[in-house]
């Protein structure tokens, strides 16, 4: 299979497809989620549901500038928000599927445990692997590469 030599349509239709998944559950979302009372479940659903469309706008915007557009301090400090925000929204996907893993076992502290402290282990790591990995890169070569 060839690459893809034009990244920006691949981001392009990532976000036809996110509005579409959006435009097609909205009036379940409406009746299940924001007609239900706020709780911690709630907001991380929210925040899962609607981060992508501010991350996606930022991507699509450094994909698809001209070589050189971006200068090099932008281009680091826009990398750094993307990859952050992409850190977060993994982060907010694992915390939901514990809760949801959760409350498959009636709540059990015995089940609960083991998983919050697995979930704090691998938050630390990936803060600590995030945090390293951005000290590393260097963004000349994200700086207007669009293709």
């Amino acid at each position: 299979m060839k690459p893809c030599s034009n990244p920006q349509y691949l981001h392009l239709s990532m976000l036809a497809l996110m509005v579409h998944d959006w435009l097609i559950l909205l009036d379940r979302e409406v009746e299940h989620v924001w007609q239900s009372e706020w709780n911690i479940s709630k907001v991380l659903f929210i925040i899962s549901r609607y981060g992508p469309f501010l991350d996606m706008p930022i991507t699509i915007t450094t994909h698809t500038a001209p070589y050189g557009a971006i200068g090099y301090d932008t281009c680091n400090i826009i990398y750094k928000i993307a990859t952050w925000n992409t850190f977060l929204g993994i982060s907010i996907s694992e915390s939901i599927l514990l809760l949801r893993t959760n409350a498959i076992y009636s709540r059990s502290k015995r089940v609960l445990i083991p998983l919050s402290t697995a979930y704090a282990v691998a938050t630390v790591a990936g803060i600590i692997f995030t945090w390293r990995y951005l000290r590393a890169t260097l963004c000349e070569s994200f700086a207007g590469s669009n293709g």
